[in-house]
């Protein structure tokens, strides 16, 4: 299995990019937890997107989860049409989730 786990000052996420072992109605999506003082609003702002419980853009879905954790899924097969890796996706999305947590900080 393959796990990709980065983290960038108190923001923290880990994402299982082994996807062929996740197929939903979109088909194959990598599934990923942000773990921090980021808040489901901000992130959804920063992606152009809105919600309550969850916020969606073509390439991924954010849901508040368990713990004050974030959901995602990244939807692969859309990832890859625009040209992009669902990790370098997961990479992008933290480096907004850290500018989240630092506006809730400051």
């Amino acid at each position: 299995m393959s796990v990709y786990v980065a983290d960038r000052g108190v923001v923290r996420i880990e994402c299982d990019m082994a996807y062929t072992n996740y197929r939903g109605e979109g088909g194959y999506y990598v599934p990923c937890e942000i773990e921090g003082p980021v808040s489901l609003g901000c992130l959804a702002e920063g992606l152009g997107a809105s919600g309550d419980i969850c916020a969606e853009t073509e390439l991924l879905r954010v849901c508040r989860g368990g713990e004050g954790k974030l959901k995602v899924t990244i939807n692969v097969t859309k990832c890859m049409s625009r040209g992009i890796t669902p990790g370098e996706l997961a990479k992008q999305l933290l480096i907004i989730a850290e500018l989240c947590a630092r506006r809730a900080t400051s």
